[in-house]
């Protein structure tokens, strides 16, 4: 399907998909340090404050700021692992594992900018630091693709979808699957709780590596274009640049446009003064929003100013502003996580859980709603699974 993409194969690696027992966490936790870090992004994911914590926990403010600094006391760690484990909803291994990096707010650009709360926003941010340790798990057990994003950051908007779709052989064919294209050059596609839904989507780096996070709130439409938004953010600008606001918004919003409705596309497949039915034909074949298809038919001058409005007016009566009535388009899936899921891949959501210390629910909302996939009997040995890995499918 793409010139880069990749597909899930097996390898021989003993030392993967070995399952931790629950005897086996319970007798680390007697002995381990609760991290500091961890306690700070359960309460986050949770959308608690410190004060509202505090109280479930029944300690002060002061108490529970002193933990999230510099760690529990460590004569009481297994009461306060219990405490923890009923107010958050994290299990007590989840506690005890290695720090986590809280990735910074003021350097994360949210999709839904002012219409998203600071508590909304910080639930995203602290799923943004417990899908590191998802991915980690993916990177021990398969052999995920390493990152190849070309660096754009030196392009305009436009010329950079151009050239992304130049180097990712798409012409002037309509995206496919854009999560699988994302996926394909490493990026790590995740979704996210419906906490932190008013969000949209965001991107971020953590070292060389980077992710997209889709709340999938909107249509499936409004989706393709959240994710190309993301992936104008990711190659345009830099993980060192700082992320004012407007201007980078703006940039992002032109390369999803080109990228998913190239100018190309447009002048082969719309004429002058286009009609409405039009614009909904060459938007279903696009699969793209009828609001993102006319300001792209507006904008490459197949319609007048006067056109625009009569053509937005009518669409909105429609129900077109904040729906796609009539579409038959499903939101994307991810194929490494199908994979994953699958018999082929041998792991379940239990699995995972278990090995990561992650709530299920997180670990669905991670893997975008794919259903789990249960691991029959046949397929199912006490021996250790090899190790998927990727392979280019031309």
């Amino acid at each position: 399907m793409y010139p880069h993409y990749h597909q899930w194969q097996r390898s021989d690696d003993p030392r993967t998909m070995t399952l931790t027992s629950q005897s086996h966490e319970r007798a680390e936790t007697h002995s381990a340090r609760i991290s500091p870090s961890r306690i700070t992004v359960a309460r986050l994911r949770r959308g608690l404050t410190k004060t509202e914590l505090a109280a479930h926990l029944d300690v002060a403010p002061a108490t529970l700021s002193r933990w999230e600094n510099e760690g529990p006391p460590p004569s009481h760690t297994e009461s306060i692992l219990k405490r923890l484990e009923t107010a958050l909803e994290f299990s007590a291994g989840y506690f005890v594992s290695e720090e986590l990096e809280i990735p910074s707010m003021d350097s994360t650009l949210f999709r839904a900018g002012s219409r998203a709360t600071l508590r909304q926003k910080s639930v995203a941010v602290a799923s943004g630091a417990n899908a590191r340790t998802l991915l980690a798990w993916l990177r021990r057990n398969f052999n995920f693709p390493a990152p190849n994003l070309p660096d754009l950051s030196g392009f305009a908007p436009s010329e950079a979808a151009r050239h992304a779709r130049t180097i990712w052989q798409l012409g002037d064919k309509p995206v496919p699957n854009s999560v699988q294209l994302a996926e394909s050059i490493g990026i790590a596609v995740m979704g996210l709780p419906p906490a932190a839904s008013a969000v949209d989507a965001f991107s971020m780096w953590n070292g060389e590596q980077p992710f997209i996070f889709l709340a999938r709130r909107r249509t499936p439409e409004g989706t393709r274009f959240d994710l190309a938004h993301e992936l104008g953010h990711l190659l345009l600008h830099s993980s060192d640049e700082p992320r004012t606001g407007a201007r980078e918004e703006d940039e992002a919003n032109q390369f999803a446009a080109d990228f998913l409705i190239p100018p190309g596309i447009v002048h082969a497949h719309l004429r002058l003064h286009a009609s409405i039915e039009d614009i909904l034909r060459l938007k279903t074949a696009l699969k793209v929003s009828a609001m993102a298809m006319l300001r792209a038919a507006y904008h490459h001058g197949k319609l007048s100013e006067r056109e625009y409005h009569s053509h937005l007016t009518a669409l909105s009566a429609r129900g077109f502003r904040t729906d796609e009535p009539g579409s038959t388009l499903q939101y994307e899936r991810s194929r490494v996580f199908d994979y994953v899921l699958s018999p082929e891949g041998g792991a379940s959501i239990s699995r995972i859980a278990d090995e990561t210390r992650l709530p299920p629910q997180d670990l669905h909302a991670f893997m975008l709603s794919t259903q789990p996939h249960t691991v029959s009997s046949a397929t199912s040995t006490t021996s250790t699974p090899a190790r998927p890995t990727l392979r280019v499918v031309h």
